[in-house]
């Protein structure tokens, strides 16, 4: 969640070095220690700051769990977050806003609810 309370969420898709595979209490380690930074980071910003500085936002997170993953002694090769996951009403705004201003429209966004 961000500051403001509304759920906001990544898709991320963890890839590991060639012929190495986690273990399921390693990806219950690596799921569990992504979510705590998660947490972490919406607890300091809001909707409009994960969408706005969106690049800085993404790196910073996919460095802090792949630094994560090499303490817990996983070989992670590279973490990519896919879509950034909104509520609808929110999506929409931005749909829109891209639209009336002649904007292109916005990439790796999804939404959820209604």
């Amino acid at each position: 969640m961000d500051m403001n309370g509304f759920p906001v969420g990544y898709d991320i898709q963890y890839i590991t070095r060639s012929r190495y595979q986690l273990d399921i209490s390693q990806k219950e380690r690596l799921f569990a220690e992504t979510r705590k930074i998660a947490f972490a980071y919406g607890r300091k910003m809001s909707v409009a700051d994960f969408y706005s500085k969106r690049d800085s936002v993404e790196k910073k997170f996919t460095d802090d769990i792949l630094s994560q993953a090499r303490q817990n002694k996983m070989k992670m090769k590279e973490v990519k977050i896919l879509n950034l996951v909104i509520p609808k009403q929110i999506a929409d705004a931005i749909r829109l806003r891209a639209t009336t201003l002649n904007e292109p429209q916005p990439t790796r966004l999804r939404s959820y609810g209604e």
